[in-house]
């Protein structure tokens, strides 16, 4: 149907870790989005936030949010389902962990 991609550089410093040029990007593979996709949107677009942890300051979280709407009955707009669509990176000292959520909302 869909795919949803997100990457973002950085730099780690022995005193700080600096990310810049978050992207991502929503893929229709096969040609137009299949019509049951009645809403495929951003809610947060190449974000870049520091994780609020003390102990770590400088570790550093990246992400890009969907807002999803699938009807798979087009006829009956009642059967409609939204999903929200997450996927991220937060990177450490010595880590890099790859954050991806797909949550049915309604």
């Amino acid at each position: 149907m869909y795919e949803f991609f997100f990457g973002a550089n950085v730099c780690i410093f022995s005193d700080r870790i600096h990310v810049y040029e978050p992207e991502s990007q929503v893929l229709y593979p096969d040609g137009p989005p299949d019509p049951r996709l009645a809403s495929v949107r951003f809610s947060v677009k190449d974000t870049i936030v520091p994780v609020d942890n003390p102990a770590a300051p400088n570790n550093v979280y990246t992400y890009s949010s969907l807002d999803v709407t699938f009807c798979p009955d087009l006829p009956q707009p009642s059967a409609c389902q939204q999903y929200h669509h997450q996927l991220g990176l937060q990177f450490t000292r010595g880590w890099v962990y790859p954050i991806g959520r797909f949550d049915r909302i309604a």
